[in-house]
């Protein structure tokens, strides 16, 4: 390893923090765009580009380089001279992220990996996706970045990355498949906020290279959005402007000084995304991905579906437990192809904005049971993630296909389990038992519901109780409260179905079950 390696993760948000800029300058040399006509290929290049790029950081301007290979290698060993150079002087200075977009078959892609990690000494590099994870891996070096190219910034990226396949596009498999193979994402800032939404959807959780803001006119604040909804420091990522910098005097009133010219640009773009990107953002809360806004747009759909659906009836019920509650949650009711397929797509987006390595569904008899094989079909048709399901029988069968469960083996797994409601943690923690004690190794990662009635459980919340007693995180798709406050005094289909009246009871229900509740 080369001694000024170092982490590739932690390099990138401390530079960025440093010079609070996520500003990256894509150093792509083009001969007869560099004013500078004396010298060699190789002088000409250096010359031109590296009084920019002192300036840049000793201005605080920049927190990483992006070579481009191609552009180097296009001159042949000058070229090549010349990128050899500029990344021996930068190396731990800043980041420097190698533009290569390589991927081949396996062995191919070793090689690769080589050349540009120790033979280039990358910090990052750039890899395509289009031959799958073995052509990828080699690239996947611990205390490096490797970028997918996921959305790109160029106009015949709709030929292939806007294709649909298994109800979504292509890209957006990739995006998933970025978080699952803990790569990071290149993503065009030139793309629609549509697309960028369905980047988000999929789940932001490793860094963005973020190209497409200088002369491809792309949207900083589509960038800002982007960055606003990943789960990460938002000092991880970096937006990268190549010719709006080197070749800002083409546009510059006194071209006699072009590279002040780049300077005063690098300066200028630094400001403009400063203005569309919140350093302050608590980043911690997109890793509970509770106080997303993706999860918090999810909550508000689910709680329309299930309005619309019928699922939310409210008014005074009477429940088995014998309490007298303002709402009831009626889960059956959803029994069509329809319903089913939409519920579980919900579950299936929460679990992947979750637990996005997730590699099996286990579903509680008897409710759990079609719920579990819907969400397993939604992950594979909409999502293309492969995951098996399992359940319990209530009975042993002891005839045919004999046994306790449904489904597949879950031992060595990532598993969640999926129920509808939460009131007290007791059923969850049976299934807990009913896992442990038939399987090996299963690696519990979260309990998925749809609703959280948010009621005591001895001491606390069942949702946080429960976590205490078992580690295992609770996650639902809405809860009850946000319920409530969606709901209150808007008209559904032209009816208010949650009057002051029916508040006052909820806020009631909820001093006598709930726990520390705020009202106001």
């Amino acid at each position: 390893m080369n001694e000024l390696d170092r982490d590739t993760n932690k390099f990138l948000i401390e530079k960025a923090k440093e010079v609070n800029s996520i500003l990256c300058f894509g150093i792509d040399p083009v001969l007869n765009r560099i004013p500078l006509k004396d010298g060699t290929i190789k002088d000409r290049i250096l010359n031109y580009f590296t009084p920019i790029i002192d300036a840049l950081i000793k201005d605080d301007v920049i927190s990483a380089i992006k070579p481009n290979i191609a552009y180097f290698s296009q001159y042949g060993n000058e070229g090549l001279k010349a990128l050899e150079q500029i990344i021996q002087k930068y190396k731990g200075k800043l980041p420097i992220i190698l533009d290569a977009k390589r991927a081949d078959i396996g062995r191919s892609s070793e090689a690769y990996a080589k050349e540009l990690y120790d033979v280039w000494n990358a910090d990052a590099i750039t890899v395509h996706p289009y031959m799958g994870f073995d052509s990828v891996k080699p690239f996947l070096r611990e205390g490096k970045v490797a970028y997918l190219l996921v959305k790109t910034s160029n106009k015949g990226s709709k030929d292939f990355q806007e294709l649909y396949a298994n109800g979504m596009p292509l890209y957006k498999h990739v995006a998933i498949k970025s978080n699952e193979w803990h790569m990071g994402m290149v993503i065009g800032a030139t793309n629609t906020k549509e697309q960028l939404e369905e980047i988000v959807d999929a789940g932001i959780q490793t860094p963005l290279l973020i190209p497409g803001i200088g002369a491809q006119g792309g949207s900083l604040e589509n960038v800002g959005y982007l960055i606003k909804n990943s789960k990460i420091n938002p000092y991880a990522h970096r937006i990268n402007v190549s010719s709006g910098i080197a070749y800002a005097y083409e546009k510059c009133e006194d071209k006699t000084n072009p590279i002040n010219c780049a300077i005063e640009s690098a300066k200028k773009y630094k400001q403009m995304i400063n203005e569309h990107v919140d350093y302050n953002n608590d980043y911690k809360d997109y890793n509970n991905s509770e106080n997303s806004d993706g999860a918090k747009n999810l909550s508000k759909a689910f709680t329309d579906f299930l309005v619309n659906e019928g699922v939310l009836k409210f008014g005074d019920f009477t429940l088995k437990s014998g309490r007298k509650s303002p709402y009831f949650v009626k889960m059956d009711v959803l029994s069509n192809g329809r319903q089913l397929y939409k519920m579980a797509d919900f579950y299936a987006k929460k679990i992947l904005q979750n637990v996005p390595d997730v590699e099996a569904i286990y579903g509680p008899a008897y409710k759990g049971i079609p719920l579990a094989s819907v969400i397993t079909t939604v992950m594979f048709v909409n999502y293309g993630k492969k995951v098996v399901y399992c359940s319990d029988r209530k009975e042993e069968k002891k005839h045919g296909d004999k046994g306790k469960f449904l489904g597949a083996n879950i031992s060595n797994k990532n598993t969640v389990i999926v129920d509808d409601v939460m009131t007290t943690g007791e059923t969850k923690l049976g299934a807990i038992q009913k896992i442990k004690n038939n399987f090996d190794n299963v690696h519990i990662k979260g309990v998925f519901i749809a609703v959280d009635r948010e009621e005591k459980w001895e001491t606390d919340l069942a949702s946080k109780e429960f976590k205490k007693r078992t580690g295992i995180p609770v996650y639902a798709i809405t809860k009850i409260s946000d319920v409530f406050a969606q709901l209150h005094n808007k008209k559904i289909n032209g009816n208010i179905l949650v009057n002051d009246d029916i508040m006052n009871m909820y806020k009631q229900y909820r001093k006598l079950y709930g726990v520390g509740v705020n009202y106001e």
